[in-house]
């Protein structure tokens, strides 16, 4: 059995990182750095940028660690709100969705997205 409150502890003291470190996540300032932009996560958020780097992608998986000191009955509401939340985060930055969802299945983050942001940050939005 995973505890996820000692799980959570360990994560909050770290900055996680996705390949090339094109995004990193500050999890102990509640931060995502993405080209060249920080932007602020509120718990729930951070909790789900952690889960997709740490590779927890399935749905149900997901409702275990994003909302385990919190039990609900029903956290499929509350999952999608999330989901929304963030490509609004996405969309108010200026950035493309980092989230693709797979029905019935979950989510994970688009690699392809995140390197791309990367690629036209440091070559300042020109695309070789």
């Amino acid at each position: 059995m995973i505890n996820y409150e000692e799980f959570w502890l360990d994560v909050n003291q770290t900055k996680l990182k996705c390949k090339n470190n094109y995004l990193i996540l500050d999890c102990w300032q509640n931060q995502l750095y993405i080209a060249g932009k920080y932007l602020r996560l509120n718990e729930i958020q951070k909790r789900l940028f952690a889960c997709l780097l740490k590779n927890v992608t399935r749905k149900s998986d997901l409702f275990n660690y994003l909302w385990f000191d919190c039990p609900q009955q029903n956290p499929s509401n509350s999952y999608h709100q999330l989901l929304h939340q963030i490509r609004g985060l996405c969309r108010d930055n200026n950035l493309p969705c980092l989230l693709l969802t797979f029905p019935a299945y979950g989510v994970r983050l688009d690699i392809e997205a995140v390197e791309s942001i990367a690629v036209r940050s440091e070559t300042g939005g020109k695309v070789a």
